[in-house]
């Protein structure tokens, strides 16, 4: 004996038909939720390569501001370290044209009671120093024009500055 059997026969066709229907509801519903869950484990398998994409470059990034960072302060550091030896410089000549301006008025004081050849010898020396001087301040000159280009080619060179300003 069947299930068949036990719907009367006008109704038997009827039966089967919606014994398909409710068969072919049940496999498309199964095949609806056998893709989701496959669509499911794809989206999850993205998330997590691009959840993994954006920690390496967060990592990557800090370590790039890291090296930034080392590289601001060992520049910060050679900075004060040339500031100091400038420093150090400017006392020292400070201390050397002390020592010139003491000279100059003791031969100054002195010139009066000088030989006349004493006294030319005394203003070509004077002369001969004066030129020394010019060629050293031609030179100081042209390195501070150097270090001003320099300066402009560095900051017309960086990334992202703004090039409008004028140089000094």
């Amino acid at each position: 004996m069947s299930l068949l059997d036990l719907i009367p026969a006008p109704y038997r066709f009827a039966a089967q038909l919606a014994g398909i229907v409710v068969l072919g509801a049940a496999l498309m519903v199964g095949y609806y939720q056998f893709i989701s869950y496959h669509e499911g484990i794809g989206y999850q398998r993205a998330s997590a390569i691009c959840a993994a994409d954006k920690v390496r470059a967060q990592q990557d990034a800090l370590q790039r501001e890291s090296d930034y960072q080392s590289q601001l302060r060992k520049a910060n550091h050679d900075a004060e370290n040339r500031q100091a030896a400038l420093a150090a410089d400017i006392a020292d000549l400070s201390g050397q044209l002390e020592r010139l301006r003491h000279d100059r008025d003791a031969l100054r004081a002195r010139v009066s009671i000088l030989s006349a050849e004493a006294a030319r010898r005394v203003a070509n020396t004077g002369i001969e120093l004066l030129e020394e001087c010019q060629k050293e301040y031609a030179g100081m000159a042209a390195a501070a024009d150097q270090c001003l280009s320099d300066r402009q080619t560095l900051i017309d060179a960086w990334p992202g500055e703004n090039h409008d300003r004028p140089s000094r």
